[in-house]
């Protein structure tokens, strides 16, 4: 597990990354650190009982959401530095989603009335909260955007593309085809084939319960061929990762 550890380095772009030396020394020591193995839960939909917000230290959780029918539906991934449960202490309402470890995890948790003495203390932080809604509110409109405008195929290779570098093995999604469909907001069926088609091009390798991006370059000059127009099948073949580029 690539591990930061309470005192370790953050991602720059991440919640945790974005505190000064100062307020990411408080915040730690305010909050419990406890891992999480792969599959186990770390928050729980509709929980009412918990109050507090979860900061991400190593490893990779899924973000899960209940449908009405009962289903389970993936809406999201995150990683080091992140923050979650962060709604549910703003607004007092039961948990939104559940969230559960994919891979190894480490995290602490921050009590809501350890966190209120936190803001009080530091209230600069209050526009780095701000910073991760929006953020996320950004993310939500564009997905709502490309659902309206994009093909499903081109969606899919969006959202390979952004979850490239999100894992521990930067170029590996530990994901099945299913949740790639779930968070493309596609039909499983329509998603298989997409993948088959870029499995064919050489831009991505996919076995059980795992897509692999050979060459993140190759995806990026498909995804800018598909959004030009181009058809699935006669645009850029990858280079299998042995960087070898080259449009056919």
């Amino acid at each position: 597990m690539r591990g930061t550890g309470p005192d370790g380095t953050w991602p720059p772009e991440s919640f945790v990354g974005r505190l000064t030396p100062a307020e990411r020394t408080a915040l730690l020591a305010r909050g419990r650190y406890a891992t999480y193995q792969p599959g186990q839960p770390l928050l729980t939909d509709g929980d009412r009982e918990n109050g507090f917000i979860l900061l991400i230290h190593a490893g990779q959780v899924k973000v899960v959401m209940q449908e009405e029918q009962g289903n389970e539906h993936l809406v999201g991934i995150r990683s080091t530095g992140s923050l979650l449960g962060e709604m549910s202490y703003l607004d007092g309402a039961p948990r939104s989603a559940s969230v559960v470890a994919v891979n190894d995890v480490a995290a602490s948790s921050v009590a809501w009335e350890r966190f209120d003495g936190y803001l009080r203390e530091y209230p600069r932080v209050g526009v780095e909260i701000a910073r991760v809604l929006a953020k996320r509110l950004r993310q939500s409109d564009a997905s709502n955007r490309d659902i309206r405008s994009a093909s499903v195929p081109l969606r899919v290779l969006k959202l390979i593309r952004s979850l490239v570098g999100q894992f521990d093995d930067a170029t590996v999604i530990p994901l099945s085809q299913a949740e790639i469909a779930q968070l493309a907001h596609a039909a499983e069926v329509t998603v298989n084939k997409a993948l088959r088609d870029f499995r064919k091009l050489g831009v991505v390798l996919t076995s059980y319960r795992k897509v692999v991006v050979p060459c993140p370059a190759c995806l990026d000059r498909l995804v800018a061929a598909m959004a030009d127009g181009a058809p699935v099948g006669n645009s850029v073949l990858g280079c299998g990762g042995g960087r070898r580029h080259g449009s056919q």
